[in-house]
């Protein structure tokens, strides 16, 4: 069998066995849309991991300012308390200091000056009335400190719950709308993954039953590579006895003659040849 009529048996199984070309066709189509696809579902299940996961940290910051804020509340009711029940008035800070340099002035008296027993214990029951009063002065300076320190620090810290709480809203939106498009994407993989695997069936039962022709073409497609390469190496041996061949073969051809076709394949490899030189 010459090379045309390989190429004639050729083309006529092509046609023959087209339908399994143009399913392959479509097979290779549906893969690379699963794969890409499948990317898609990738990139948007990490999309979704991340924004789950500064949500939950949003939310868990939200829950631990909370719970600062409610400390502080806690400190600013106590110190509401000690006023409340406090018998004096809140004095200033300057007045406690008053009191104990006066205690500290008796007690160094006390101390150094030599006094009579009478008058030590007279001056001992002054310190101690001093620094009762001081006591109390002290507990309502801190009282008074903290109330005004924690009405502060619980106010930033509801305006952090606030701004924290928003920001956990909108992620959360936007993990909801990554979620949407990761099950839409999902679906459209499944979906493609399916028809790509009917159609693979497609394939392997066109092939079952038309498994002679397949193997017929598989074979004549191995012997005509095998004559082009015969040419080839016909073109590469040169010299004027092939190039004169060559021309005939090409005039017979244009002619309109019968040629061999492998000899034709071969004066064009040699027209190349001569091209490139």
């Amino acid at each position: 069998m010459n090379f045309e009529e390989l190429k004639s048996q050729q083309e006529e199984l092509q046609k023959k066995l087209a339908p399994l070309n143009k399913l392959k066709k479509e097979t290779s189509k549906l893969k690379n849309e699963r794969d890409r696809l499948n990317e898609i579902v990738k990139k948007t299940s990490a999309d979704v991991k991340k924004l789950k996961t500064e949500r939950d940290e949003l939310n868990k910051s939200v829950q631990r300012m909370k719970s600062e804020r409610e400390t502080l509340n806690k400190q600013r009711e106590e110190a509401k308390k000690v006023q409340e029940e406090s018998p004096a008035k809140v004095s200033a800070p300057n007045s406690y200091l008053v009191l104990k340099k006066k205690i500290k002035n008796l007690l160094w008296r006390i101390e150094t000056s030599g006094v009579s027993f009478k008058e030590e214990k007279k001056l001992r029951s002054e310190v101690d009335v001093l620094s009762k009063e001081a006591g109390t002065l002290e507990t309502q300076v801190s009282a008074k400190r903290i109330l005004k320190s924690s009405i502060r620090e619980a106010s930033k810290k509801h305006q952090t719950v606030v701004g924290l709480a928003q920001k956990s809203e909108t992620t959360h939106r936007k993990l909801l709308k990554t979620y949407a498009e990761l099950r839409k994407s999902r679906s459209a993989a499944n979906t493609a993954h399916g028809k790509l695997i009917e159609k693979r069936e497609k394939i392997q039962n066109f092939e079952e039953l038309n498994k002679e022709e397949v193997g017929k073409l598989e074979k004549i497609t191995k012997k005509i590579k095998s004559e082009k390469k015969k040419a080839r190496e016909l073109a590469s041996k040169g010299g004027i006895k092939a190039v004169k061949k060559a021309e005939r073969v090409k005039k017979e051809f244009e002619a309109g003659k019968r040629v061999d076709l492998r000899e034709l394949q071969a004066m064009v490899e040699i027209k190349k040849k001569r091209k490139r030189k």
